[in-house]
C-alpha cells in the first residue's frame, strides 16, 4: 500500500510504583529528582538538541509536569514518588522529510531511592501511513434512562491525511491481546515486550483481524470512511444517546460464518451494501464474536503488501503464536514494516496500565473514560493546517467538545473546531507523531452526532 513516508521520531515512557510518597516524620510530600536522557540512533544524523518537551503525567491524579530537554538531550524533573507516565516528542525537518524518533520505558518503579537517577531511553525511527485512525469510538453510551451502559455501537474513521490517493488494498484492523490495559501482561518480560525484537519485531493480532481484500478501492485526500466495529444500524432507534451507523456510505466488520453472536454482530441494515463488509481471512480459537474491549483497547492498522494472499499468510503456523501458550491466546504475527498507524488507550485512573503497542506504533497512550459516550479524536495539526492557501479564513475556532475541565480528560490544544471546519469547507491536516498522548484527545461526544 502506498505510504507518505515522513519519518517521525517520538519518544514515551512509562513508569510505575504504588508507593507512600508521605513522609511521616515532616508530615509532608518528599521530592526528588529524575532525569530523562534521550538517545538518538547512532546511523541517525540527528543528535540531541535542548528544547524538545518531555512530559510526565502522574497517572492517578492527572497531574501533568513537562521539562524541556537540555543540549544534551535530558529533561530532569522534580517529582513526589508515584506512578508515572512519561512522553517526548522530537521533530526535524530537512529536504521535505519529517523525521520523527520514538521510544518508551514501561512500569518502572520511582521511589526517593531513585532520587538523582538517569534514566535512558534509545529512540527508534518510524514511518506514517496516508491514512490514520481518525476517531475511535468503543466505550459506550448510557442507555435512556441513564442506568445501564449500551457498548455494540463502537465504530472506526479512517482519514486520509496525505494530498494522494489512498488504496484500500489489503487494508486490514486488528486489536491486540490482552484486551485491556491493566492488570497482568504476560508480554512483557524483564520490562520489555516478547515480540520487541528489532528488524524481526511484530504486532499481535488477536483471535482475527478484519480486511479489505484485494479491493481497487481507493480514499481521496481529506477523504474519509466510517467502518461499525459491531452495529451497523441506526442505534438510536432504541438508544437516544448511540450513534446512527446504517449510512450506505458506511463499511461494517461482519462474517456470520466465523464470529456469528448476533449481540456483537447483527446483520448490517439493508442500507449498507455487501460489498462493504470486511471479512476474516482465517480465526483462531474458538470465540463467536470479536470482542474488542470497551475500556482500554490497543488497536492497529496494516496492510499487507501487493501479491500476498492473506488467508495464505493467517493459515501458515509460522505465523502464529499463543499469548501467555494458552490455545485461547491464540494470535497472528503481523510484520511490523506492514504497520500503518496504531491507537493505544489507558483506562483512567488506573495504575496498572501496561504499553501492547511498540514504540515505532504508538510511543505514547490516550487516558479514557468509557461509558459516558466519549470518543477519541485526533488532534489538528494547527500549523500544517493553517497553512493551506485559502484554509484559514474557513476554519472555526473556539472548540468545545474537549473534556480537559474533567478528572483525567483532555482537549485539542490547536483550539479548531475540526468538524464545524470541515462542514465549513476548510481541509484538515490531523497531527501524526505515532503519540497518542500528544496525537489524540477524549471528546464529549462521538463527531457522528455533531
Amino acid at each position: 500500500m502506498k505510504k507518505i513516508f515522513s519519518v517521525l521520531i517520538l519518544a514515551t515512557l512509562a513508569f510505575g510504583g504504588c508507593l507512600n510518597n508521605f513522609d511521616e516524620d515532616e508530615k509532608s510530600y518528599s521530592d526528588m529528582q529524575i532525569s530523562i536522557q534521550l538517545n538518538y540512533p547512532a546511523q541517525s544524523e540527528f543528535g540531541p538538541q535542548a528544547g524538545v518537551s518531555v512530559r510526565m503525567t502522574e497517572t492517578m491524579k492527572g497531574t501533568v509536569y513537562e521539562v524541556m530537554t537540555d543540549e544534551k538531550g535530558m529533561a530532569t524533573f522534580t517529582l513526589v514518588p508515584g506512578r508515572y507516565n512519561a512522553v517526548a516528542t522530537d521533530k526535524r525537518a530537512e529536504n521535505a522529510t519529517i523525521t520523527v524518533f520514538n521510544g518508551s520505558l514501561n512500569n518502572r518503579n520511582i521511589s526517593m531511592a531513585d532520587d538523582g537517577s538517569i534514566l535512558p531511553i534509545d529512540l527508534q525511527a518510524s514511518s506514517l501511513s496516508q491514512l490514520v485512525i481518525k476517531e475511535f469510538y468503543f466505550g459506550g453510551c448510557k442507555d435512556n434512562e441513564g442506568s445501564k451502559t449500551y457498548q455494540y455501537d463502537k465504530y472506526l474513521i479512517l482519514y486520509n491525511n496525505s494530498d494522494l490517493d489512498a488504496p484500500l488494498y489489503n487494508l486490514s484492523l486488528s486489536m491486540t491481546y490482552p484486551y485491556n490495559s491493566s492488570g497482568t501482561n504476560y508480554d512483557i518480560v524483564d520490562g520489555k515486550l516478547i515480540y520487541d525484537l528489532g528488524e524481526d519485531s511484530w504486532l499481535p493480532a488477536a483471535a482475527a483481524f478484519w480486511t479489505f481484500g484485494p479491493t481497487d478501492e481507493v480514499v481521496k485526500p481529506g477523504e474519509q470512511i466510517v467502518i461499525a466495529l459491531n452495529n451497523a444500524n441506526d442505534n438510536t432507534v432504541t438508544y437516544n444517546n448511540s450513534v446512527d451507523l446504517s449510512d450506505p456510505s458506511y463499511y461494517v466488520t461482519y462474517d456470520p460464518e466465523d464470529f456469528y453472536n448476533a449481540s456483537f454482530h447483527p446483520a448490517p441494515s439493508a442500507n449498507i451494501p455487501t460489498s462493504h463488509y470486511l471479512t476474516v481471512p482465517v480465526k483462531l480459537g474458538t470465540s463467536n464474536a470479536w470482542p474488542l474491549s470497551g475500556i482500554s483497547p490497543a488497536f492497529f492498522l496494516f496492510a499487507a503488501p501487493l501479491g500476498v494472499d492473506l488467508t495464505e499468510f493467517a493459515m501458515n503456523p509460522d505465523n502464529q503464536n499463543l499469548y501467555n501458550n494458552m490455545k485461547a491466546g491464540a494470535r497472528f504475527k503481523i510484520p511490523m514494516d506492514w504497520i500503518l498507524d496504531g491507537i493505544e488507550v489507558f483506562k483512567a485512573g488506573d495504575s496498572k496500565n501496561n504499553k501492547r503497542l511498540l514504540s515505532t506504533v504508538d510511543a505514547g497512550a490516550i487516558l479514557f473514560t468509557n461509558t459516558l459516550g466519549y470518543t477519541c479524536y485526533r488532534n489538528v495539526d494547527v500549523e500544517a493546517t493553517e497553512a493551506i492557501e485559502g484554509n484559514k479564513e474557513k476554519l472555526v475556532y473556539g472548540y468545545q467538545y474537549g473534556t480537559a475541565d474533567l478528572a483525567n480528560g483532555s482537549t485539542d490544544p490547536s483550539g479548531i473546531d475540526a468538524e464545524a471546519s470541515i462542514r465549513n469547507g476548510a481541509r484538515i491536516i490531523y497531527q501524526d507523531t505515532n503519540n497518542s498522548t500528544s496525537d489524540f484527545h477524549m471528546r464529549r461526544q462521538a463527531s457522528l452526532r455533531d
